[in-house]
This record gives structure tokens, sequence and C-alpha cells, in this order.
């Protein structure tokens, strides 16, 4: 079995859920001023496999991940929702392309964010399904693989 995305779950968060679909309209519309707060780009490690990622999270419910893992593992870079799962915390769902096996990743992440909004930690799981599966609604398929990690970022700044 290989491991795509060690991002360990974008650093263990302890005994958050994994959370189900979202749509970017669902991202915090009774919030607006969390989803300001969370909105940015953050340098992400991966706790496991040491993989680096650019996690941008936007105000109205999209994110998008570019890992440094994409060349040597052969897939594309990862878009996909948040949304509000606690006082601190979002949960989100990606998805990317893979090359090399054809199929599509969906990695669900549970995220915690410091109290000044500059740090995070996390959890992610994921799983590779085969062409021609619905990677969002994959029934009783069988993934290729499954994998996990724990994560922890912090915000980057312009000065």
């Amino acid at each position: 079995m290989r491991i795509k995305y060690g991002l360990s779950a974008m650093a263990f968060v302890a005994a958050l859920a994994l959370f189900g679909g979202l749509t970017s309209a669902e991202a915090d519309k009774d919030h607006p001023a969390f989803a300001r707060r969370v909105a940015g780009t953050y340098f992400v490690v991966e706790r496991e496999t040491g993989t680096r990622e650019f996690l941008t999270i936007s105000v109205d419910g999209n994110v998008f991940l570019n890992s440094s893992a994409e060349g040597d593992l052969q897939f594309g870079s990862s878009q996909g929702v948040w949304e509000r799962s606690g006082r601190r915390a979002i949960a989100m769902k990606v998805a990317n392309f893979d090359f090399d096996d054809h199929g599509i990743a969906v990695v669900d992440f549970v995220i915690e964010f410091d109290p000044a909004f500059m740090e995070l930690v996390g959890r992610f799981s994921g799983a590779l399904y085969p062409d021609g599966v619905d990677p969002l609604n994959p029934g009783n398929a069988a993934p290729l693989f499954a994998f996990e990690d724990d994560i922890a970022g912090r915000r980057m700044l312009a000065r």
C-alpha cells in the first residue's frame, strides 16, 4: 500500500470527528466574521511523512491545497470546501486527480486554530477511488487505498 498524503490529518486535533459533505454556500453564512478570521494561506507540514503543503482557505467556503508530494506521487492540486465545526474549528473536504492510478482521492480534514488564528493543528483521512467510481458517493465501492495523518501549520504573512 502506498501512502500519498501523510498530512497526518492536519495535525493531531484530539477527538474531532470527521465530517460529511459540504457545499461552498454552506461555509459560514451565519458567521461572516469567523470566515474572515479563518481565510488565508497556511504553510502546513504532515507529521508522519514531513510532506509540506500550502493550504488556502477562502472566505466563501472554498479551499485549495498544493502538496510537495504531487510530483513524486503523481496527483494534482486539491480543491474543496470548508464549513465551521466549532468555536475555532473547521471541517474540510478536498479532492484531487490521481494520475498514476487514474482515480480520484477524497480527503476529509478536521482543523482547529489557536486563539489568534495564526496556527492550526488537525487530522485528515482519505481514500483513493478507482476511475468510474463517484468519489463523492462511492457506495460500497472499495477504495484502492486509504491514508491518514496529522498536520500542523501556521499562517503566511506578507511582512
